[in-house]
């Protein structure tokens, strides 16, 4: 990590830690304007409220870091997902929260290189071509991406 990444992860956190008391009053407020229920129930319906907010504003920061060229791995690195008790490594996780969200099979996302919409069948594939499919043909991040996998195929002896 960069000491510009890292300065921003620190001002992430903390800005997040600041607007606690932003999101608290938040639901304090949301929770004003629900009559009928006990406040413990209000406070936990406006809470939930903010929280799949949250969760709407990750999803797409995740398929917009895709659409930069991240791949699920780093993502999930990002999201501070470890490899599962499992066995699943970061990338699926990331992959299989994505989906969790929108119950679908496939992400889609822009790329940034072509400006095509992608459908993404996940990391389950290391050749790139099986796996994104909306590249325009030529998108040179596409490019990029087959001749790293080429590459790696060289080097494994498996061309």
């Amino acid at each position: 990590m960069t000491d510009e990444q890292a300065d921003l992860v620190t001002w992430a956190r903390n800005t997040a830690r600041r607007n606690n008391q932003i999101v608290t009053e938040t639901v304090d407020q949301v929770q004003q304007g629900m009559p009928g229920r006990a406040p413990e129930r209000e406070r936990i319906t406006a809470a939930r409220h903010v929280h799949n907010h949250a969760g709407d504003v990750l999803a797409d920061a995740v398929l917009d870091a895709r659409g930069a060229g991240e791949t699920w791995h780093e993502i999930g690195v990002t999201m501070e997902m470890g490899t599962a008790e499992d066995g699943t490594p970061p990338g699926p996780q990331a992959f299989e929260w994505s989906l969790g969200r929108t119950k679908l099979t496939s992400a889609y996302w822009t790329c940034r290189t072509c400006e095509n919409v992608v459908a993404d069948d996940g990391p389950y594939e290391a050749n790139p071509a099986m796996v994104e499919h909306g590249h325009t043909r030529d998108c040179s991040r596409a490019a990029r991406d087959a001749e790293q996998y080429r590459q790696m195929l060289a080097e494994a002896g498996m061309d």
